[in-house]
């Protein structure tokens, strides 16, 4: 279900009824849906107690193939019912920040910490993260 619910993901419009149209554009979406196959499978035939799965036969997997499958009417149903209009209230407006909001903002103090950080590791400051006053990592084990 996983792959064709990705497939339906791709067109979100209010006309958007073929979600195949431009399918074979996208190079990097193919590589990641044919990937998320190859691996469900290796992970279903072989992982064993290991994901605590038991191998399926042919049918059973066209079995599995057929739901996933019916996940694509279901979406085109969906998108006839509920058109993304009915939505509409539920849109957060997206305007650019300010520069106060901007200095403020959580992705901001993070890439000036590390800038921080990297600008003393890189001279040599093996107590970068110390002098930070921010716990270190975990695998951070020098003395202080």
């Amino acid at each position: 279900m996983q792959l064709f619910n990705q497939i339906n993901a791709r067109k979100l419009g209010d006309k958007d009824y073929n979600i195949f149209a431009g399918f074979f554009n996208n190079w990097l979406f193919l590589f990641i849906t044919v990937l998320t196959f190859v691996v469900q499978c290796l992970m279903v035939e072989f992982a064993g107690r290991f994901a605590t799965v038991v191998p399926l036969t042919y049918e059973q997997n066209g079995i599995c193939l057929a739901i996933g499958a019916g996940s694509l009417i279901w979406g085109l149903v969906i998108k006839l019912i509920m058109p993304p209009k009915m939505f509409k209230c539920l849109a957060i407006s997206q305007k650019p920040m300010t520069e106060e909001e901007e200095k403020g903002s959580f992705v901001a103090s993070m890439r000036k910490s590390y800038r921080q950080s990297t600008v003393r590791v890189a001279e040599g400051d093996t107590n970068a993260w110390y002098k930070q006053r921010v716990a270190p990592p975990a695998w951070y084990s020098a003395k202080v």
